[in-house]
């Protein structure tokens, strides 16, 4: 049954591909996000982060899909509880969301689960005493999965969405450093997310 429900969704995806209008382009944009926690510090606050990349939209009947591949920043500023300075705590993913929407006029609205792919991890600090010496891309899951849900405006070949994209499990691993103690880099993001397009096709 499997086999078949695969089969009949392929020829369904590419029929709709083939016989509807499909549109393309490319987009750029800003994230607001949030990271829930890093080790020995207290919770971060929200700040900025880029995004840029393309999308492909299917259409039928109102309905669409719209998968995308996106370069994306998830970042948290925490403060030191003494101190008082500020580290940054930024991890890029190669984000591919695919999206199920539906166009009401010019507005879409669509959700659907983003599939995440860790392309780097770095930290910056007020001080150089405040960074973790441990702080790597290793430290964290090489894939993991998100949703996303949002709304959309399409004027012509220009169109602005406006999205909250949240982690559905841990961005973190718990390590063992070389001194033999254990660190846990357990995180959670939540983004929002606002991105202008242009139509190319």
């Amino acid at each position: 049954m499997k086999k078949i429900a695969a089969i009949l969704f392929v020829i369904l995806f590419v029929h709709t591909t083939q016989a509807q209008p499909i549109a393309a382009g490319l987009k750029v944009g800003i994230n607001v996000s949030t990271l829930s926690k890093a080790p020995h510090l207290g919770d971060a606050n929200s700040t900025t982060g880029f995004v840029v990349g393309g999308f492909m939209r299917a259409s039928t009947a109102g309905f669409f899909i719209q998968p995308e591949v996106l370069l994306t920043q998830r970042r948290g500023v925490f403060t030191d509880d003494s101190s008082k300075l500020t580290v940054t705590n930024t991890l890029t993913y190669l984000d591919v969301p695919l999206l199920f929407g539906y166009k009401v006029a010019v507005f879409r609205f669509s959700a659907g689960p983003n599939f995440q792919f860790l392309m780097g991890a770095n930290q910056s600090a007020s001080v150089a005493v405040l960074k973790d010496p441990n702080f790597s891309k290793d430290n964290f899951n090489a894939v993991t999965i998100g949703l996303q849900a949002g709304v959309g405006v399409s004027l012509g070949k220009i169109s602005l969405d406006a999205r909250y994209d949240a982690s559905i499990g841990d961005l973190g691993k718990t390590i063992t450093t070389a001194s033999g103690t254990q660190t846990n880099y357990s995180t959670r993001a939540n983004m929002f997310q606002l991105t202008l397009g242009y139509r190319i096709l």
